[in-house]
């Protein structure tokens, strides 16, 4: 049983190889017109397994510098006094109330 089922994977393997078979002949070239250009082997990909340029991760909770807590424990946006005007710092658009709500924003840069 052994030797049939050795013989059949050989005849089957036999089969499966290229090339032509007994008593044909191989296909000619393909038929290129005159002036036509084909396209040739194109120049090796320069492929450097780490970039040029250092990659920063940004940190899950970047953004938590944006915000500060009020007096109440509720999150804001943070707001930044400098030369006589207070802006948001997420944006940079200008706080309309610096004189009037004073406790809201903070009048240095850094806690």
């Amino acid at each position: 049983m052994r030797g049939v089922l050795a013989l059949t994977v050989v005849f089957l393997g036999l089969l499966g190889t290229e090339g032509p078979a007994l008593g044909q002949e191989p296909l000619p070239p393909p038929y290129v017109p005159e002036g036509v250009l084909l396209p040739g082997p194109s120049a090796p990909h320069l492929y450097t397994p780490y970039p040029s340029y250092p990659i920063y991760r940004v940190s899950r909770y970047a953004h938590w510098q944006y915000l500060g807590v009020t007096s109440m424990g509720q999150f804001r946006p943070r707001v930044i006094w400098q030369n006589d005007h207070a802006f948001y710092l997420y944006n940079g658009a200008p706080y309309p109330w610096p004189s009037v709500h004073t406790l809201e924003f903070m009048p240095y840069a850094r806690d």
